[in-house]
């Protein structure tokens, strides 16, 4: 049988950047442990609910999931980024705020 590993690469990519474990993500999603290391390992391919239940558990849509192109809400990972973000918006010396 063939697996599309896309799904799981994402989301093992995803919930890594997130400091997430298998136990954690378990808990978030309800998904039975032993299947979430099947899914996450690219040995099964979720069902539709694991995928919904996954997606809204990592701060993305399944189709991302599915298609490699993974996009994080602002309650993921990147929110420390944005906040450490410098306060001054001023564009620096030569540079026009067209650019």
């Amino acid at each position: 049988m063939f697996v599309d590993q896309t799904f799981s690469e994402s989301m093992r990519r995803l919930r890594k950047a997130q400091n997430l474990s298998l136990d954690a993500l378990q808990k978030r999603t309800g998904i039975p442990l032993a299947r979430l290391r099947e899914v996450d390992a690219g040995v099964r391919a979720p069902y539709l609910r694991e995928a919904l239940l996954l997606s809204d558990a990592l701060g993305t849509t399944v189709d991302a999931l599915a298609r490699g192109t993974v996009a994080v809400r602002m309650t993921g990972v990147y929110r420390g980024a944005v906040q450490n973000l410098p306060a001054n918006n001023n564009p620096s010396e030569g540079e026009s705020e067209n650019q």
